[in-house]
């Protein structure tokens, strides 16, 4: 009851449209996008003109709340010139087409990961928006999370020695249907949608891998029964990655690193702990929360200029790995 009286209080008294800064709309208003929109919001770097959702009801309901505009199209969108960038929360087959018509109206571009289901059309778009003179910045916010944050200056300070391994699991229960449970909308299953999640997060520490292996089953996830992909990858440094993924287990998130002294881990990405020889210990964690630091990361970019951490590129080298899990000639599925 407190946590949704003080959510409540949040959306009447702290949640503006009006801040100083870029001008920006939102396309994509329900479910995720719902989230997106809160976490703009509290980065209090942008002056919100609009949403857009193929929901008209639920675009009107917004703009009401807000007092901001209830765009009619995609198109009015882009014809608005108070609007500077769009913030994409799109089904994932929309998110290619969507991106390449706003950059061709000049728009910057946040969209949610993941770019597009191939690194050859990530690359194009990221030549795209190079072309056309826009910043692209997809929505990997997991790098951003305190915790994570956390984690890499521990390993920078060289107090846990040599990172050996690390291993990443996302796992959240979904029947297969919807555009989730199409081959072309979602050929990586859980992979594409919960796995990224965690090798972006390790790209974010030790840089771009080397496919080792993969595993899958029942990816793309087109029928009931078992879901679950699984890559093992090499990092810069010779650093073991394994990464699992399934959209058939109950919720869970888990990231640890292993190092030569001791081990670095968190179940939530809020909280971070360290064990040694010695002790196990709850390490201090700090900073905004990743989905809030997303946006205030993409309006220094569009403010200060400088280049996303996560662009058209950063988003091929994860599809590299979620393409390779996808198309494993060993589907366990049937066997």
């Amino acid at each position: 009851m407190l946590g949704k009286l003080a959510a409540a209080l949040e959306r009447r008294c702290l949640l503006k449209a009006d801040h100083d800064g870029p001008g920006v709309a939102l396309v994509g208003i329900g479910g995720w996008g719902a989230a997106n929109a809160r976490a703009l919001l509290r980065s209090r770097r942008f002056r919100l003109h609009g949403a857009y959702d193929i929901s008209a009801p639920a675009a009107a309901q917004f703009a009401a709340r807000y007092g901001v505009q209830a765009y009619a199209s995609y198109a009015a969108v882009l014809a608005d010139a108070r609007v500077q960038a769009v913030v994409l929360t799109v089904p994932n087959p929309l998110h290619a087409e969507m991106v390449e018509q706003a950059a061709r109206a000049g728009k910057h571009v946040f969209v949610e990961k993941p770019l597009a289901s191939t690194p050859a059309l990530c690359r194009e778009l990221a030549a795209l928006c190079r072309v056309q003179g826009v910043i692209l910045q997809v929505g990997h916010q997991v790098r951003r999370e305190p915790a994570l944050c956390a984690l890499a200056a521990q390993l920078a300070s060289g107090q846990w020695g040599v990172p050996l391994s690390v291993y990443g699991i996302r796992t959240l229960r979904r029947p297969p249907q919807g555009w989730r449970a199409d081959p072309a909308a979602c050929p990586g299953g859980s992979m594409e949608q919960l796995g990224l999640h965690m090798i972006d997060a390790m790209v974010a520490l030790f840089g771009a891998p080397a496919v080792v292996d993969t595993w899958r089953r029942n990816i793309p996830y087109t029928a009931e029964g078992p879901e679950w992909g699984h890559a093992t990858l090499a990092f810069p440094g010779d650093v073991l990655g394994v990464i699992a993924s399934s959209f058939t287990a109950p919720a869970r998130s888990h990231f640890c690193v292993t190092c030569t002294g001791g081990m670095l881990w968190t179940d939530d990405f809020r909280t971070l702990w360290g064990r040694d020889a010695r002790r196990c210990q709850k390490l201090p964690v700090t900073g905004p929360r990743g989905d809030v630091a997303q946006f205030l990361a993409f309006a220094a970019c569009l403010t200060e200029g400088g280049t996303p951490a996560v662009g058209g590129e950063e988003a091929a080298t994860v599809m590299e790995v979620v393409t390779a899990v996808a198309s494993a000639y060993r589907d366990r599925h049937a066997v």
